[in-house]
């Protein structure tokens, strides 16, 4: 009888939460519709090995899916459209299904151009988060590797440098401890995001509300530090992937009960990714050249594990970039699909003091500082941003001599050296790609390794060209190749950066009505009775005793754990790619290895790199919910809202 009791309770109890739904009295109001559209892309389906639509043609990464049937009633998918910059949509699995596939990268990266060149590799790029020479951390100069969620009002970029930046960061709401001028000073903060949390002495030193602030709304914002080590192939292939973007590292993320792992995916601000990448400088007769950058993007999909409703997967891969020939010898720089990558280009940013850098020249001969995307844009050509076409000619547009001469000669601090050092340096060449920017630079001094046959260093015309193109390439041409090769031959190492949003408005926090009234547009419940989310380092399990528990776990796959399921480049030449342009046709936006890439089975409970999270805010809990505290169904154990999507 008691028991029936308790069952008519609770069915009334629905009964009034539901008629509340209809007349918006319970939960924030309104809805957002999410950015992360379409149909769950199934990647597993496939035929002959090959992810096809229901045209029979390769399926474009960039493409929104719809899910039709055919004529035989087997599931298939239609490309509705591309992407927009600030959309996404879910893949089935983010890791391999089958024992096939070909891998990303080699595990050991002396074996990088050796197995690339032999078209046992998807990428050119071998990638690590721990340092090939031990096996170990990288070095400490490359700073902490570390997440911090911090909830704050806004979603524009904050860059910390350290986990207890991010504590003071997220402390500093309304009625807490506000940072001292030395701490505002080593956080970038241009726009003011301010923490919907306080913390001081009055909280006991806790993650509380800040003062007038709500649970509604707002951002999680993770910010990260990842120490990466990194190798090129030598190949003469190198450049056309890096140009395509084909390279990169997938990330696990995991989440406690109470947090609805696929609602708080859906709720990934994709408009609003930053992204600092530095790598070690290049040494010349003791001078560096550098500012040499890759840049980065979230490729815009949430990959989905079908037997752990706690997990998903992104996956950071390089942008798609070019440059073309202008009239007169000149160059400029362009995004293929601009429409889908221009703000995650222009979310890439070298960050020097108390401003923010454009990787290249943009509005002219200047590197903008401004975070208003939509002045950076020329709306005109398909959102393209508005690159500077180079002043300096070249019939060789690939040359990068003068520019990386220039550079040096820059430094000299020697009066009136330096001007006629130009004048001579002048004499011999110009650098249009190089003097576009960081992509240029980097691109024109790589391609100096082995340049393929429509990127040559030098065109010769006449007799002066032919001398000169002489000198060149007994004394200069060498050093070049030489350089470019400090990329190749042996690691480099630097830190990515990573500033990424989930926006609250529109998680929505289960599949079940009733229990999202209470969750739709609000901070996540605490996981734990307690309302708290971390203790200690955030380095342990998900358990609620664990001294190092953390409810949201972050792990990082290297690019050897990572495989292309379909072997989209196998067979397909490296070298002399005049001659065998193949590996150019695939190496296009949305079609590459990497684009397909997922991560290889047997790495996911036994691989990656775990990274410390620091969740930097406290919450509400299931128990102010009488409803939510499953007291029969988990007999009295749970008062958590274990919505697991």
């Amino acid at each position: 009888m008691e028991r029936q009791n308790g069952n008519w309770r609770r069915w009334w109890l629905r009964s009034a939460l539901l008629v509340m739904m209809g007349i918006s009295l319970v939960g924030p109001s309104g809805g957002v519709q999410a950015a992360t559209i379409g149909d769950v892309l199934d990647n597993t389906a496939t035929t002959n090995n090959k992810l096809l639509d229901a045209n029979g043609k390769a399926w474009n990464m960039y493409s929104i899916p719809r899910q039709v049937w055919d004529k035989d009633g087997k599931k298939t998918y239609i490309q509705q459209r591309e992407r927009t910059a600030d959309e996404g949509s879910f893949v089935k699995q983010g890791y391999s299904w089958n024992n096939q596939g070909m891998p990303l990268s080699p595990e050991d990266p002396k074996e990088n151009t050796a197995r690339w060149n032999n078209q046992a590799l998807g990428s050119i790029a071998y990638i690590s988060f721990k340092d090939p020479s031990s096996n170990g951390p990288i070095d400490l100069k490359y700073g902490e590797p570390f997440f911090s969620l911090n909830y704050v009002d806004r979603n524009d970029l904050v860059n910390v440098e350290n986990p207890l930046d991010a504590a003071n960061f997220s402390g500093s709401g309304k009625g807490g401890t506000p940072l001292s001028q030395s701490q505002s000073g080593s956080i970038f903060n241009p726009t003011q995001v301010q923490s919907k949390m306080k913390r001081s002495a009055a909280t006991n030193n806790k993650f509380r509300l800040a003062d007038g602030a709500t649970f509604d709304n707002g951002f999680i914002q993770a910010t990260g530090n990842v120490p990466i080590a990194a190798q090129i192939a030598e190949s003469e292939s190198a450049v056309d992937g890096m140009l395509a973007g084909n390279w990169g590292v997938m990330v696990r993320i995991k989440v406690a009960d109470g947090i609805d792992a696929r609602s708080l995916a859906a709720a990934i601000d994709w408009g609003k990714s930053y992204y600092y990448l530095t790598v070690d400088s290049v040494q010349i007769f003791g001078t560096q050249i550098s500012d040499l950058n890759f840049p980065l993007q979230f490729d815009h999909h949430v990959y989905l594990d079908p037997t752990d409703s706690h997990v998903f997967f992104l996956k950071v891969k390089g942008i798609p970039y070019g440059f073309k020939e202008e009239s007169g010898n000149r160059a400029q720089m362009y995004l293929p699909r601009s429409n889908a990558d221009h703000l995650d280009y222009l979310h890439n940013r070298n960050i020097k003091g108390n401003n923010a850098y454009t990787l290249d020249k943009i509005n002219g001969d200047q590197r903008p500082t401004t975070l208003n995307d939509s002045a950076l844009i020329n709306w005109n050509q398909f959102k393209q941003p508005s690159f500077f076409t180079s002043t300096e000619k070249n019939t060789a547009i690939w040359d990068p001599f003068k520019g990386m001469l220039t550079e040096m000669v820059d430094k000299i601090t020697i009066p009136v050296i330096p001007g006629i050092m130009k004048n001579v340096i002048g004499w011999f060449t110009s650098s249009p790609i190089y003097s576009l920017g960081d992509l240029g630079r980097t691109a024109s001094l790589l391609n100096t390794a082995r340049p393929a046959e429509d990127r040559k260093m030098t065109v010769s015309k006449d007799f002066w060209d032919l001398l000169k193109n002489f000198l060149r390439s007994q004394a200069i041409d060498p050093i070049l190749s030489a350089i470019s090769k400090n990329f190749m031959k042996a690691p480099f190492r630097g830190r990515a950066r990573i500033n990424f949003s989930f926006d609250i408005s529109k998680y929505k926090g289960s599949t079940d009505p009733v229990k999202a009234a209470f969750t739709q547009g609000r901070l996540p419940a605490a996981p734990y009775a307690d309302g708290e989310f971390n203790h200690g380092m955030g380095t342990g399990s998900l358990a609620k005793d664990n001294p190092d528990r953390a409810p949201i776990e972050i792990t990082m796959y290297d690019s050897s754990q990572l495989v292309d399921p379909y072997s989209v480049n196998e067979g397909m030449p490296r070298e002399k790619l005049d001659k065998n342009p193949r590996l150019r046709g695939q190496l296009q936006p949305g079609i590459t290895p990497m684009d397909y890439a997922v991560i290889d089975q047997k790495f996911v409970e036994n691989g990656g790199t775990k990274y410390k999270v620091y969740s930097n805010f406290s919450s509400w809990t299931g128990a102010i919910v009488p409803y939510d505290r499953h007291y029969h169904e988990n007999n009295g154990s749970s008062d958590t809202l274990h919505s697991n999507g």
